[in-house]
């Protein structure tokens, strides 16, 4: 039977990581998937925080994957806010090496499989929105992906203009393509589109440092009134200088180093 409870009821039963990643376990999901190709419970903390205190009508995730971020964000969400996830859909074996049966019998559908069954899990289906396809451009590795799986690059689905239907949005939360190119592109498409106030979370901004950052660098250059703070995996991007809502939860040395890297690319 579905467990549709309430974000505020999840969040009194406990920690929201906790909470999706048992769901995932409980559906066979490898833990070494969970923990290595997901967001971590200091990253969701800090996500989570920002959901509580900024309150966000109008939510964007890109690259939603199998959906453990998805679930911490849209437990921590307003309830009568709009979630939009994107998510090229390719099957997990080609983004992981764990495997159990139930991964393999999903893996025709594609990550999002996992994603739909979650959100409907938690109650959450009405309010979000799961578009499929690449955000807004493919870089050489996802058209080496596609010709991989047997299909054809020119024939992909880029989603592009389309999140202008749900516009403007609060928040956006990226996990796409990692890659230079793409950070830049998915930033540059997300701008137009971003509230005044929005903030742009960004992961794996140490995990893959030199292409991340360099895409961010580069929208920084041509969007110079957006801003950066970072805290060990995340990035911050806003307008907004002063970034009342962020605090800091790793030590500084590492989130320096990540400032010094991405300002050092802006100045060239």
């Amino acid at each position: 039977m579905s467990e549709q409870l309430s974000p505020k009821r999840h969040a009194n039963w406990g920690n929201r990581w906790k909470t999706v990643y048992r769901y995932f376990k409980d559906q066979g999901i490898p833990s070494g998937i969970l923990k290595h190709y997901c967001i971590n419970p200091a990253e969701a903390a800090q996500i989570s925080s920002i959901v509580k205190k900024t309150h966000p009508r109008t939510i964007l995730e890109v690259g939603t994957f199998i959906g453990l971020s998805t679930g911490v964000i849209a437990l921590a969400r307003e309830p009568e806010s709009t979630f939009v996830c994107i998510d090229p859909n390719l099957p997990v074996g080609f983004y992981v090496n764990f495997y159990t049966p139930e991964v393999n019998s999903a893996e025709k559908g594609g990550s999002l499989v996992f994603v739909r069954q979650m959100v409907k899990h938690f109650g959450q289906d009405k309010s979000t929105i799961v578009l499929e396809g690449f955000f807004s451009h493919l870089s050489a590795w996802a058209r080496e992906q596609i010709t991989a799986l047997g299909g054809d690059p020119e024939q992909a689905v880029i989603i592009g203009e389309r999140i202008a239907e749900y516009a403007p949005y609060d928040l956006a939360f990226i996990d796409g393509d990692h890659h230079a190119d793409s950070v830049y592109s998915d930033l540059s498409l997300i701008h137009p589109y971003l509230a005044q106030n929005g903030i742009i979370v960004l992961h794996d901004v140490s995990g893959w440092e030199e292409e991340v950052c360099a895409g961010i660098a580069q929208f920084i250059q041509a969007h110079p009134e957006f801003s950066l703070k970072t805290d060990y995996n995340l990035g911050f991007l806003s307008r907004d200088v002063e970034k009342a809502w962020f605090v800091r939860r790793k030590p500084p040395s590492l989130v320096k180093r990540m400032k010094w890297r991405v300002n050092s690319l802006v100045k060239g």
